[in-house]
């Protein structure tokens, strides 16, 4: 092998690992680049604070409505739930509609399902009665 030969393959071994060298710092560079950690802004702090409070302000009348329309449907009985309709939401329905809104609020959570179940189960019945055995 000569002299030039040699100095050839030195200088490819400098190439190989100085490129090597130049790759492994443009992968790391992203990582360097990055921010120490997250910080907390006080106006994301503050919304997540009044966010939760009002959910938490909004647990009870939920579950007042939740309650009066699937434990206390039984007609003649529901005072509870129109008590707890008008406490809820009579600021937000203006009062010529209230009566309305909440007749149609009591219709569908309650009296629709009933007659939607009773057309399913009669429904059924026949199908049963009809049925050669």
């Amino acid at each position: 092998m000569s002299a030039r030969e040699r100095k050839m393959g030195k200088m490819l071994n400098t190439l190989k690992l100085s490129g090597a060298a130049g790759l492994a710092a443009l992968m790391a560079a992203p990582a360097l680049a990055q921010d120490a950690g997250p910080v907390m802004d006080k106006g994301d702090v503050s919304w997540m604070l009044v966010s939760t409070i009002l959910v938490l302000f909004m647990i009870l009348p939920g579950l007042a409505l939740f309650y009066g329309g699937v434990v206390v449907p039984a007609p003649g009985g529901g005072g509870f739930i129109e008590g707890a309709f008008a406490a809820t939401l009579g600021s937000a329905i203006p009062a010529g509609i209230f009566a309305a809104s909440l007749l149609w609020w009591r219709f569908y959570t309650f009296y629709l399902y009933l007659l939607v179940g009773g057309a399913a189960a009669g429904d059924a019945a026949l199908r049963a009665l009809r049925r050669p055995t």
